[in-house]
């Protein structure tokens, strides 16, 4: 049974950049040790202040998947770019809104294929890079990755992911 007592409310991130940079801190310590100690540098101050403007519509969890591929890409610049295409593109994300919009089902599914083709792209060289840590060892990698092993063997073949060390 679940007891509904305490209701806490938490702003958007979008209305507390403050706490940006020290989430940004917290999910760096945190995800450093879980990708073998691969630290990225923190963002500098121009690259902190974007972070900071960004509209984070996914909350919390945008901004740990942002740190997250950050650790992978090991680079700012390709984050940052892409969250301020994010930002300035009026193009919504969600079919109901480009619908609301008097989108075309053509603008729809092309709205679907780009944003499938990316996520599709980052979570190959997620997958990637975890499998290369662990050796390939697709039990440890799918315990890191949070995600079952039956799910992994289907992204790695769905995503072609090959091994670059000979088995």
């Amino acid at each position: 049974y679940r007891l509904n007592t305490i209701k806490i409310y938490i702003s958007p991130l979008r209305n507390r950049p403050e706490d940006i940079p020290l989430l940004i801190d917290y999910f760096i310590e945190k995800y450093s040790s879980q990708f073998d100690k691969n630290r990225i540098p923190k963002p500098d101050p121009d690259d902190m202040e974007k972070l900071m403007t960004y509209s984070w519509p996914g909350n919390v969890r945008e901004l740990q998947n942002v740190l997250k591929t950050s650790m992978v890409i090991g680079d700012w610049e390709e984050i940052i770019h892409d969250l301020s295409l994010k930002n300035q593109s009026a193009t919504p994300r969600r079919t109901e809104e480009l619908a609301l919009k008097g989108a075309s089902i053509v603008d729809v599914l092309l709205d679907f294929k780009v944003t499938k083709k990316a996520t599709d792209r980052i979570e190959k060289e997620v997958i990637s890079f975890v499998l290369d840590k662990t050796g390939w060892n697709r039990t440890k990698a799918s315990k890191i990755l949070k995600i079952s092993y039956k799910t992994l063997l289907y992204k790695i073949s769905g995503l072609d992911i090959k091994s670059q060390h000979k088995l």
